[in-house]
């Protein structure tokens, strides 16, 4: 038999020290620009992934590392929570996907619970969910064609679980998660206009947890894919149309006919994988 090689540079010791690169996504408009987590620095930290050469550039430099970061669909800026020592309380940051110092894109609010944005498909809105002892507030700003961020303006504010929030592909609504109704950890669906901040819509169903997934990405096309939990191993996705100017309860999964509720029977995973049949006309979502 062999002897085992143990030496330092041994083979089988360089394959368990091999750094990864993981958690990879691309923006949706840009697909040349990634973002990727990797260790090959010895730490784990977000990595702007050039997907056409497959370099990797280092973006954060955070001593315990930075697992988690989102990049906006347009591929210009990565945006993460910066904390003070990993205890995930501080303030939602963004550096230049080709690199730079990082700026705090909420310097007049208090410092918040982990949290991370999200945008309307062609860029021109982000909102993200503030937690602290004073509740969950959600939040939404419009973003300049050269990427500047404008005033933050608060549409929801509740002491109840809020988890989960999505914008539509034009920024005009978005969609909440909430456990304000049910008082437990149940949640339904808030639909608001991100203009006035007038709620146009609510899915409640008790005994029942409802939350986004997203939003279709064509263009004016407001329904959203959402998933609902009913019984401990009950899951189901659908597809939800919010009445357009109207506060009420809502049955209005998109029906096939007469008013019926119909499960969606594509997948809703990544963008260019979703599909979904609407009337019989398998209608696409695109991403």
């Amino acid at each position: 038999m062999k002897p085992l090689d143990r030496s330092e540079d041994a083979p089988w010791k360089q394959r368990f020290r091999a750094w990864i690169a993981v958690s990879g996504d691309v923006a949706e408009c840009n697909w040349q620009r990634g973002l990727a987590f990797s260790n090959r620095t010895g730490v784990a930290q977000l990595h702007a992934w050039d997907t056409v050469s497959g370099e990797l550039r280092q973006l954060t430099f955070r001593p315990n590392g930075k697992p988690m970061g989102v990049l906006d669909p347009l591929g210009r800026y990565v945006y993460y929570h910066q904390d003070a020592a990993g205890d995930e309380i501080g303030h939602i940051v963004r550096v230049p996907w080709e690199g730079g110092e990082p700026e705090d894109i909420t310097p007049a609010v208090g410092p918040y619970a982990l949290s991370m944005p999200a945008f309307s498909l062609d860029g021109s809105r982000i909102a993200f969910t503030s937690a602290t002892r004073d509740g969950f507030r959600v939040n939404t700003a419009l973003v300049s064609a050269d990427g500047v961020i404008g005033e933050w303006r608060e549409i929801y504010h509740t002491m109840a679980l809020q988890q989960g929030i999505a914008l539509s592909s034009d920024g005009t609504v978005l969609v909440a998660s909430t456990t304000e109704r049910s008082q437990s950890t149940d949640s339904g669906l808030l639909a608001f206009d991100t203009a006035s901040g007038v709620q146009v819509g609510e899915w409640y169903e008790a005994r029942a947890s409802i939350k986004p997934i997203m939003f279709s990405r064509s263009a004016g096309d407001e329904r959203a894919a959402v998933f609902a939990q009913y019984q401990k191993c009950d899951r189901h996705r659908f597809v939800w149309r919010h009445p357009g100017g109207k506060s009420r309860r809502v049955r209005q999964i998109f029906a096939r006919r007469g008013g019926e509720l119909r499960r969606c029977r594509g997948a809703f995973r990544f963008p260019p994988r979703i599909l979904a049949e609407f009337d019989g006309n398998h209608d696409r979502w695109r991403a």
